[in-house]
């Protein structure tokens, strides 16, 4: 019996012994589904535009004050940082910006300065004008003028909306009165054709002071570019005005 009950010990312990050695059951595992990642966001071209109420980029505007048509000193930085947040679409860029009517002439001179100090390929305008004028007129963007011909004309609109026009060289501005519900642009073409018929400038400056409303100027802009045989094609504002009568300096 002895010799019995030692075999079956022995068996036993061995199957205790194999247990203990067996390596325990796994538990299931889920295995994650992996999931695709989003595709990065694709940022688009801003809008450039003015209105009435003053600048904006990207729908984020900036505050114009009406009375003198300036930016103060906090909406000039926050308008010059929304637009270098954009340089990778106004470097080398051909740019279209928006101008309503009624902003003013300075809001337009610091946009488009700050533009010029981000390098864009070509700035287009595009105002609502007269019937028989373009609404959209390439503009050479403050830094990129180059060398100024003095024969070419700068046109300002004055105070009481009549009009002054001289050359870059300097001399005395010829005034004009204004039209009916605005300059007398008819007038201002007679003069801008006699000076180009000897001027082989292909660019016209136009102008006012920083608190009139931009249509005028514009339209100014764009009378000129539609004066036969002047071969204007391209206009030019001045970040800041610049005086009747006396030579152009950028």
């Amino acid at each position: 019996m002895s010799r019995r009950w030692g075999l079956l010990l022995g068996v036993s312990l061995c199957a205790l012994a194999c247990d203990e050695e067996k390596p325990p059951e796994t538990s299931k595992v889920e295995k994650k589904v992996e999931e695709t990642p989003p595709e990065p966001e694709v940022k688009s071209p801003p809008h450039f535009v003015i209105s009435a109420d003053g600048p904006s980029v990207r729908g984020t505007s900036v505050e114009g004050e009406q009375k003198s048509g300036l930016l103060n000193t906090v909406e000039r930085d926050k308008l010059k940082n929304y637009l270098a947040d954009e340089k990778e679409f106004i470097a080398d860029k051909e740019l279209s910006v928006i101008i309503d009517r009624k902003a003013k002439r300075g809001w337009v001179g610091a946009y488009l300065e700050e533009l010029g100090k981000l390098g864009p390929a070509k700035l287009t305008i595009t105002t609502e004008t007269r019937t028989e004028f373009s609404g959209s007129i390439v503009f050479v963007a403050p830094g990129q003028e180059g060398a100024l011909d003095g024969c070419t004309m700068i046109g300002k609109i004055t105070e009481h909306n009549g009009s002054a026009l001289w050359q870059v060289k300097g001399g005395a501005a010829k005034e004009r009165g204004p039209g009916l519900g605005g300059p007398d642009l008819s007038m201002a073409k007679e003069s801008i054709a006699k000076t180009y018929e000897k001027c082989e400038s292909k660019l016209f400056i136009t102008d006012g002071e920083n608190s009139k409303d931009w249509g005028f100027i514009f339209d100014m802009a764009a009378a000129a570019i539609s004066t036969p045989d002047s071969g204007i094609e391209q206009a030019f504002l001045a970040p800041q005005p610049l005086t009747e009568g006396k030579p152009v300096k950028l």
